[in-house]
C-alpha cells in the first residue's frame, strides 16, 4: 500500500535521520519558488542531494568508527549548534545543549534571560530552566572535584 503523505518514498521521506540535510543541500542548488521544485523524492530531496547527504554520513561513520545503530545519546552535546545558536540562528537544541548556550550567552556576553532567550528563539521560562540546569551540573561538578 502507498503511503500518500510522502509520495510512496516510505524511506527516503521526511522521517529520515538525513531528511533536513539533504533538504538544504538541495534548496541551496534548485531555486524552487521559481521553478516549481517540489522536493523531489518524497517531497525532501532530488536523488543527488540524498545521495550527497548518506554519502557524507557514511564518511563520518567510517572515519570515526561510529556505530551505523546509533540511539540517542544524551551525552553527545553538538557544539557546532551551540555555537550556532549563541550566534541567534534557530537551531534544534537538546535540553543540555540549551542549557550550555544559555550559561555561554550569560557568563561570556552578560545577557540578561530576555535577550538569551530572544537570542536562542525561546522564552524567559526555558531560558531560567536551562540556566538552573547548566549552575545545578556545574556545582555537582565542582562538588566532585572537591571528593
Amino acid at each position: 500500500m502507498t503511503d500518500h503523505r510522502n509520495h510512496g518514498h516510505g524511506y527516503l521521506s521526511w522521517s529520515h535521520p538525513l531528511a533536513r540535510v539533504a533538504n538544504r543541500h538541495c534548496r541551496a542548488h534548485n531555486e524552487y519558488r521559481r521553478s516549481g521544485w517540489a522536493g523531489g523524492i518524497g517531497s525532501v530531496a532530488c536523488g543527488a542531494c540524498w545521495e550527497w547527504a548518506i554519502r557524507d554520513d557514511e564518511r563520518v561513520v567510517i572515519e570515526y568508527g561510529v556505530s551505523r545503530h546509533q540511539g540517542p545519546d544524551i551525552d553527545v552535546v553538538d557544539e557546532i549548534a551551540i555555537e550556532r545558536a549563541c550566534r541567534g540562528e534557530q537551531v534544534r537544541l537538546t535540553r543540555v545543549e540549551r542549557s550550555i548556550a544559555a550559561a555561554q550567552l550569560r557568563d561570556s556576553e552578560n545577557l540578561t534571560d530576555y535577550q538569551i532567550a530572544h537570542r536562542l528563539h525561546t522564552n524567559s521560562e526555558v531560558v531560567r530552566q536551562a540556566l538552573a540546569l547548566a549552575d545545578a551540573t556545574t556545582a555537582a561538578t565542582d562538588l566532585a572535584e572537591v571528593a
